[in-house]
């Protein structure tokens, strides 16, 4: 269980809700990982080949569901 290891407002198994633009974003997505520390106020998404989706997006918002 990696709850806990990191110090920041949003857990490992926390579920968050992202509100973008692009649908393929939208939705609830459960925290399984982190980005290494040099990168702050960013996000990666796990995909599976079939429903991948790449490229980089401004305007994102991060909501952590209680």
């Amino acid at each position: 269980n990696k709850k806990g290891q990191w110090k920041g407002q949003i857990q490992f198994g926390d579920t968050i809700q992202i509100v973008s633009d692009n649908k393929a974003l939208c939705g609830n997505w459960i925290v399984r990982d982190v980005l290494n520390s040099r990168f702050s106020k960013r996000i990666d998404f796990m995909q599976d080949k079939e429903t991948g989706f790449y490229g980089k997006w401004e305007n994102i918002t991060i909501v952590k569901n209680v």
